[in-house]
C-alpha cells in the first residue's frame, strides 16, 4: 500500500511539474511552487526527485516515452498519414494558449538547463529529426512528398517551423496561426497540395 501511495505521490509531482513547465517554464518554477500545489512538503518532492535536475530528467523521460508510444501508433500508417499525424499532434498541444510544448521550452532554456537535460534535450531532438527524414524519405519514393534538399535539412526545416508556429500562436494568443504554419508546410512537402 505505501509503495501505491509514494507513485501516486510522484505521479502527482510530475503532473504539476509538467503543468508548470508548460505554462511558466522549467526555470520559472520551484519545489515550493510544486509543494503548495500537490499538498505535501518539499522534503516529500525530493525523496523522488533529490534535484531539480532529476525532476526534469524524469519529465523529458516521460515525454519522449509519450512521443514514442505515440510514434508506435502511426508506424504502419503511409508516409502522409504518419505527417498528417504529426501536425495534429503538434495543434493539440496548443489547443490552450497557455500551453507550450515541451520540447520548445526546453529548446528556449538549453543554455540554462543542467547538462545531463541538454543531452536528454538533444537525443529526444536526434530521434524526432531521424523520425521525420525517414518517413520523408518514405513518401519522395512513393512520389507523394516534393524533393527538396535532403529529407534531413527538409526534416529540420518543418521541426523549425512547427517550433515557431507553435511559439508564435502561443506569444498572440492565436492558435490559428500554427495552423496557417502547417498549411505552409503541407504546401512544401506534398506534390497535390
Amino acid at each position: 500500500m505505501m509503495m501505491a501511495t509514494a507513485s501516486k505521490t510522484r505521479t502527482k509531482i510530475l503532473d504539476v511539474a509538467e503543468d508548470m513547465l508548460r505554462t511558466r517554464g522549467f526555470n520559472a518554477f520551484s519545489y515550493q511552487d510544486i509543494s503548495e500545489q500537490v499538498g505535501i512538503r518539499k522534503a516529500s518532492i525530493h525523496y523522488h526527485f533529490p534535484t531539480k535536475e532529476d525532476l526534469g530528467l524524469a519529465l523529458l523521460e516521460r515525454f519522449g516515452a509519450d512521443v514514442k508510444n505515440w510514434a508506435s501508433g502511426v508506424v504502419e500508417k503511409s508516409p502522409t498519414e504518419q505527417l498528417e499525424a504529426y501536425f495534429e499532434m503538434t495543434e493539440n498541444i496548443i489547443s490552450s494558449t497557455t500551453n507550450i510544448c515541451v520540447y520548445g521550452v526546453m529548446g528556449t532554456e538549453f543554455w540554462t538547463l543542467p547538462e545531463a537535460m541538454q543531452e536528454a534535450f538533444k537525443k529526444f531532438q536526434r530521434r524526432r529529426d531521424r523520425w521525420l527524414a525517414k518517413i520523408l524519405e518514405e513518401g519522395r519514393a512513393q512520389g507523394v512528398f516534393k524533393e527538396v534538399g535532403t529529407p534531413e535539412d527538409q526534416a529540420t526545416l518543418i521541426a523549425a517551423a512547427i517550433q515557431g508556429g507553435l511559439q508564435i500562436a502561443r506569444s498572440s494568443g492565436e492558435p490559428d496561426r500554427l495552423k496557417s504554419v502547417l498549411r505552409q508546410v503541407r504546401e512544401s512537402v506534398l506534390v497535390d497540395s
